[in-house]
Order: C-alpha cells, then sequence, then structure tokens
C-alpha cells in the first residue's frame, strides 16, 4: 500500500527523484520503527500545496512508553532531503536529518550519525 501512494503522489518505482506535474493531495500512513533502542510508533505525512511547491515530508512519533515525541520535517522536489528532527516539541533545539522515503517505509539519518529505518502500512 505505501509504495502504490508513492506512485500516486508521482515518486518514480525506485524513488530517485520525483517531479510531478500535477498537485498531488496530502498522504498520511502509521509507521514503526526502531530508535536508541525503543519502538517508536506514528505518523508519516507526505503532500504540499501546489504543484511548484515542494515536497513536505514529516512525521509524528512516540516512544512505547508515550513518554517521549519524535517529530521532524523535510521540504524537498525528491524522494529525501534534508531538514530538521527535534524532540518534545522542542523545535530550538532541533538538529539535521536526512530523510529519505523508500518502498516499503522511510529511513532518517541524524547529523550525529544516528540512523532508524521504519516500515509503513
Amino acid at each position: 500500500m505505501f509504495h502504490r501512494m508513492l506512485a500516486a503522489l508521482g515518486f518514480a518505482a525506485v524513488l530517485a527523484v520525483a517531479a510531478p506535474a500535477a498537485a498531488a493531495p496530502d498522504f498520511q500512513t502509521r509507521c514503526e520503527g526502531a530508535y536508541e533502542g525503543l519502538q517508536l510508533n506514528g505518523v508519516l505525512s507526505v503532500g504540499r500545496t501546489d504543484s511548484a511547491a515542494p515536497w513536505r515530508i514529516s512525521g509524528a512519533f512516540t516512544d512505547q512508553n508515550r513518554q517521549n515525541r519524535y517529530e521532524f520535517e523535510v521540504m524537498t522536489h525528491h524522494a529525501g532531503g534534508i531538514g530538521g528532527f527535534w524532540l518534545n516539541g522542542d523545535r530550538q533545539k532541533q538538529r539535521y536529518a536526512y530523510v529519505r522515503l523508500m518502498q516499503a517505509g522511510f529511513a532518517i539519518r541524524l547529523d550525529s550519525g544516528q540512523s532508524a529505518e521504519f516500515r509503513c502500512a
């Protein structure tokens, strides 16, 4: 289902580069993965306001104890890009993150070298 959503939004099957000509509706899907030994669950959103605007790839996740909220946002014309990652709503302390969409989910790598892969429904 997730890879069909990416294709419907205009991303290439291998997700190398995306540049669709028409505006696409926002899409959200549930995803899960592990980060720093914690199981995270949340929502990945992909969308844009018009056909000339960059894609907005964002996510909001909580850990298994629901004590922390992990968020990121990337603006890009491709299936991946560099954006911000922050914890518990403290965007002033955001770190750089590279997010890459894949056929079954997405991967994120922080500027500190930490990384995680998430699977989406």
